[in-house]
């Protein structure tokens, strides 16, 4: 998977910033997995990491991808990890880094571009500290922006509380459910 979108700044005469996604389990030698590894775990607490080595792996069923996005210099500006089963896809993860201003914008395009025509979910925690509630509600505002909705589907993974969003359709509580089953069973083999 290499996905590649042009970032153009608005009303300047600067270049155009490239950035790529690139697969991360299918590219080593072309991404430093360090960097990758290294962003993941301080994106996420220990709660909501499952071990790096599983999201490199391709699971038993379904399809998996840990996307990587960098510039042309290589510079990582995010991650993703989804998970696709059927037409679900479930993106557990996703996070930036140091990013240009709408680089973001570009990198959750990439994203969603990816899983064009599947029904997308995200999960977004719910029970997080006080210093960071501005910061949930920031990624919520632009998660809305992208077209999620508030499925009224909520979960607890390992002591975590999230709430679900999805683009593109529909998810009932029983798909869900079997679906987070699915993805956790997956990382575990």
């Amino acid at each position: 998977l290499l996905l590649t979108l042009l970032m153009l700044p608005a009303g300047s005469a600067q270049a155009a910033t490239k950035i790529k996604g690139i697969d991360v389990s299918r590219w080593q030698g072309k991404v430093d997995w360090k960097k990758v590894k290294a962003l993941y775990k301080e994106s996420f607490t220990s709660a909501q990491r499952a071990p790096f080595r599983s999201l490199m792996a391709q699971p038993e069923e379904g399809k998996s991808s840990l996307t990587a996005y960098l510039t042309d210099s290589r510079k990582i500006l995010g991650l993703s990890y989804a998970y696709t089963k059927g037409d679900i896809t479930y993106i557990p993860y996703i996070t930036f880094k140091d990013c240009p201003k709408d680089a973001e914008t570009v990198i959750f395009s990439l994203l969603l571009d990816a899983h064009k025509g599947n029904r997308i979910v995200l999960d977004v925690a719910r029970t997080i500290s006080e210093d960071k509630k501005k910061a949930r509600q920031k990624r919520l505002d632009f998660f809305k922006n992208a077209g999620f909705t508030e499925s009224g589907i909520s979960g607890k993974d390992f002591g975590v509380e999230y709430d679900y969003y999805v683009l593109g359709g529909k998810v009932t509580r029983e798909e869900l459910t079997e679906f987070t089953e699915d993805f956790w069973n997956s990382l575990d083999a």
